[in-house]
């Protein structure tokens, strides 16, 4: 009842087929060639998309630091110093306080607009629409002073002078001149 099954088939050997093994030297230089060529497609290939990553990544980067930039200053109770500096030429520049008619500036295709504006009394919200050369439309809202939000600050460093015995060592324009050195030298900011 026991039956053994066999798969392959008995040899003897008289019929048994040697494998012949190919040493031939030029189909090993064919094989090798082309996988020297194989490998060379596919280095350069690899450095291409990479190459091509680090420019669509830094394309992206400059793109997304084309916004405007917008800054207030106050003048006085009832005026406000509002500046817009963009790498892209300004087309125009629309402001309007709450729900009012806008006003609009135009910006002559220059890359600094800086207009004084009126405050109306109350709570305001000022809204800015910056237009850029390209006819992309970039929107802002400055919202008013939270309570307890200061206008203007102002400090003394006599105190630290007479506590800690610092004292500064440069005026202010000297301290002004080296922060805008150091903004213009790292204008994406500090990379840690």
């Amino acid at each position: 009842m026991n039956q053994i099954l066999s798969t392959s088939m008995p040899m003897d050997n008289k019929k048994k087929k040697e494998k012949k093994v190919n040493t031939n030297p030029v189909a090993i230089k064919s094989i090798l060639k082309f996988f020297a060529i194989a490998m060379l497609i596919f280095g350069i290939f690899t450095i291409g998309t990479g190459a091509y990553a680090v420019f669509k990544n830094q394309s992206d980067q400059q793109e997304q630091n084309l916004e405007p930039s917008i800054s207030i200053e106050d003048k006085d109770e009832e005026t406000i110093l509002l500046k817009v500096v963009h790498k892209k030429n300004i087309a125009k520049l629309e402001y309007r306080w709450n729900d009012e008619e806008s006003t609009v500036v135009n910006g002559n295709n220059g890359k600094y607009i800086e207009k004084q504006i009126k405050v109306p009394s109350g709570k305001n919200t000022l809204h800015v629409l910056v237009v850029d050369e390209d006819g992309k439309e970039i929107p802002y809202e400055i919202k008013p002073r939270r309570e307890g939000d200061i206008a203007m600050c102002y400090a003394d460093p006599s105190k630290a002078a007479k506590v800690l015995g610092w004292k500064a060592e440069r005026g202010l324009e000297q301290m002004c001149e080296d922060a805008w050195r150091w903004q213009s030298q790292n204008p994406e900011g500090y990379r840690g």
